[in-house]
């Protein structure tokens, strides 16, 4: 870590907001499809991958509204309509794999007597991790709801990644 190194003979004061940043925007807007209520997020930022996410939103269905210059983002998901997907997700985003357990409810693929396993891999230039999760058909009054099943991790692994920039194998000597 670097270190930070003031000069001078008077004290610090003062107030600073942090910058947002897409490894923590990223599956924050990826979770608010868990839910159909409205959400309202602060300091969001102006990245590309936010405006691939929210148009991906948007397209099927969903109310955004993002004010940029402050940063505060509404999303409401209610209008969401999983039959417009057809199979696309936002294309140059390694990160659209946090979209997959958020729209197996949405998509209603899975029968609702029966459950799924699901494996989640992401695989970033300083680590790879994997996520298996079971699928459980949800109880009647959770239905009522709309929510079909409920998720129980079953397990999660990760292992620092080696030969990897940038989403490219660039040493397979390197790799595992």
């Amino acid at each position: 870590m670097a270190d930070l190194i003031v000069n001078g003979g008077k004290p610090l004061s003062g107030t600073i907001t942090p910058s947002g940043n897409k490894n923590s925007a990223l599956p924050i807007l990826c979770a608010t499809l868990l839910t159909d209520a409205p959400v309202r997020l602060l300091n969001v930022p102006a990245i590309t991958d936010v405006d691939k996410l929210v148009t991906f939103f948007s397209e099927q269905g969903s109310v955004v509204a993002w004010d940029k210059a402050t940063g505060t983002m509404t999303l409401d998901h209610s209008g969401f309509d999983g039959a417009r997907l057809q199979g696309e997700l936002p294309s140059g985003m390694r990160s659209s794999v946090l979209l997959f357990a958020p729209l197996l409810p949405r998509m209603k693929k899975i029968s609702a007597r029966k459950s799924a396993i699901l494996c989640v891999l992401d695989v970033g230039a300083s680590k790879v991790v994997c996520l298996v999760a079971r699928m459980i058909p949800a109880e009647p009054s959770d239905m009522l709801r709309g929510r079909t099943h409920r998720t129980k991790i079953l397990g999660i692994g990760h292992q620092r990644s080696r030969g990897i920039k940038g989403g490219v194998v660039i040493d397979m000597e390197e790799t595992e």
